[in-house]
C-alpha cells in the first residue's frame, strides 16, 4: 500500500476506497481474506483500503496483525468516535470537535448506573465518546428504552447494541 496521505479533498485522492468491518467480515474466511490481501497489497491496485469497527485502535491493529492484513490507511474505530491515519496512525484533525456537538458523556453514564442488567465494560473499551456496556439479554432494558431514557433526559445520542450482548451510545455527528 502506498504512503498516501489523506488531504481535504479525498474525491480526487481517493478515487477507491474499500472500507470494511473486521469482525465476522473481513476475518473469518481465510482463503477469501488471502485474496482480498493479495489484490490490495499489488503495486497496480488503484483500490485503497481502510476499517471502520467497533474495536479500540489497538485491539483493530492486533487483530489485522494476527491475520496478517496489511495496515489500512485510515482506521474508523470506536464505532465511529475516533478516526486516524497514515504511517503513524495519526488522529483525524477536528474529528473531535465536530462530534462533541451535543454529547453529555457525564449525563449519560450517570443515567444509567446501577441500571439491572446492564454493566460497564473494562476501561480499555470507555472512550472520551463512546461508553460501553456489558448487557444481559432478556434482564436489562431493551434498546427502545434506552432511547427513551436518553429522550426523556434531553439528551442526543445514538444507541448501537450488536452481537446480542453489547452496547454502545455515542454522539449522534458520530458511527461507522
Amino acid at each position: 500500500i502506498s504512503n498516501l496521505k489523506l488531504s481535504r479533498n479525498l474525491e480526487k485522492d481517493l478515487p477507491q476506497m474499500l472500507v470494511s468491518d473486521i469482525d465476522n467480515t473481513l476475518v473469518g474466511d481465510e482463503e477469501s481474506l488471502n485474496a482480498l490481501v493479495r489484490m490490495i497489497s499489488a503495486e497496480t491496485c488503484p483500490i485503497r483500503f481502510a476499517v471502520a469497527t467497533g474495536r479500540h485502535l489497538s485491539s483493530a491493529v492486533d487483530i489485522l496483525k494476527k491475520w496478517n492484513v496489511p495496515t489500512p490507511e485510515l482506521f474508523i474505530t470506536s464505532v465511529g468516535t475516533e478516526i486516524h491515519y497514515g504511517d503513524t496512525l495519526k488522529a483525524f484533525p477536528g474529528w473531535n470537535k465536530h462530534i462533541s456537538h451535543l454529547w453529555q458523556r457525564e449525563k449519560i453514564a450517570e443515567l444509567f448506573k446501577d441500571i439491572e442488567g446492564m454493566e460497564l465494560q473494562d476501561s480499555i473499551n470507555q472512550r472520551e465518546f463512546k461508553i460501553s456496556y456489558n448487557m444481559q439479554p432478556g434482564v436489562g432494558p431493551d434498546v427502545s428504552a434506552i432511547n427513551r431514557t436518553l429522550r426523556r433526559a434531553g439528551i442526543a445520542a445514538t444507541v448501537i447494541y450488536s452481537h446480542n450482548k453489547y452496547l454502545d451510545i455515542i454522539p449522534v455527528r458520530a458511527g461507522k
